[in-house]
């Protein structure tokens, strides 16, 4: 299992209850956005799977 940072779980709402899948929320400062995407590239490299459903992870950091 991952181990989260709080920004993840303050910044990310559950999609639909039980399915594990999470969006990020709309007003997310952009410098915890950049932190969102590279975790979940990170995470994708290790496990092939998403979490965060309605971020790019091919966006490069700006």
């Amino acid at each position: 299992m991952i181990e989260r940072p709080d920004y993840f779980y303050e910044w990310t709402e559950l999609d639909l209850p039980g399915t594990g899948k999470r969006l990020m929320k709309p007003d997310t400062p952009e410098d915890i956005r950049q932190k969102l995407i590279e975790d979940e590239k990170m995470e994708f490299e290790l496990t092939a799977r998403r979490c965060i459903i309605n971020i790019d992870i091919e966006e490069t950091a700006k």
